[in-house]
């Protein structure tokens, strides 16, 4: 029987707290009674009242989210909020939640590698020439055959599962692509960085403007899929990381991205 107590040894075995960033808050956000066993969890981006609604329907013990449903501007439960009623509704329905954030992005077969073997590029690796915080986060690799950004843009699209309007690109639609660096989620502050990797092209989400001129004067090609688009894969990429064990993982189908139209 997996316990909670069990569950916790096993992600702090792949994914050590300690490697989190200091303003990061990983780890448990709601830890109940380790009383009864495991059978289901839930595997979600983000913990919201309908996540918890949807984990309680299908009679999860335990939610695996990756943005910390806790940062330090939560400060009380008032169910006056939408943190506030997800939290009462977590306690409740007796599921606890425990986030892995940071730590996930930056680990070995985390959700930047998976992101690189979802967009198909070959010869994945970590970036430690990018030097500092960006070093832990960033991945590169080759692509098999070279693809126009355009036809790269199109790739990313595709794979992600993304509409057209969900995917911004810097750079000529005929530039050439045979590498690329990129981070998931928010990675427009590592955008220098990436231009210094000797890559055609950064691929991540949340690029602000003058970043994005600043790439454009600076010749580097970058596509921003956003930061649900590059994240959403969080289900499926720590279902690979947990599928040993002994309990039933359900990828949560709540649509949580806040950009509708």
């Amino acid at each position: 029987m997996l316990t909670i107590e069990k569950l916790e040894q096993i992600l702090e075995e792949k994914l050590p707290l300690a490697t989190q960033e200091d303003w990061d808050n990983s780890g448990w956000q709601v830890r109940l009674s380790g009383g009864q066993g495991i059978e289901k969890i839930l595997l979600a981006l983000e913990v919201n009242e309908a996540v918890a609604r949807e984990a309680q329907e299908m009679g999860c013990q335990v939610i695996l989210c990756h943005h910390p449903l806790l940062f330090p501007d939560i400060q009380r439960l008032d169910e006056r909020s939408a943190e506030g009623r997800t939290l009462t509704a977590l306690v409740r329905a007796g599921i606890s939640v425990y986030a892995c954030h940071t730590v996930f992005d930056k680990a070995e077969g985390g959700m930047n590698d998976y992101l690189g073997r979802i967009l198909g590029f070959q010869e994945i690796r970590p970036c430690p020439e990018a030097a500092g915080e960006p070093a832990a986060y960033l991945r590169r690799g080759k692509l098999e055959k070279p693809l126009s950004l355009a036809g790269v843009s199109a790739l990313v699209q595709e794979r992600l599962g993304l509409v057209t309007g969900d995917v911004r690109v810097t750079g000529d639609p005929e530039q050439e692509i045979r590498t690329a660096c990129w981070c998931t989620g928010s990675g427009g502050g590592f955008l220098r960085a990436a231009a210094g990797l000797s890559t055609d092209l950064y691929i991540t989400g949340d690029v602000k403007y003058h970043d994005a001129r600043w790439a454009m004067d600076n010749g580097l090609a970058v596509i921003d899929a956003g930061h649900f688009g590059t994240e959403q894969l969080f289900g499926a990429a720590m279902g690979e990381v947990l599928q040993d064990l002994p309990c039933q993982l359900i990828i949560s189908a709540v649509d949580l991205n806040p950009f509708v139209w």
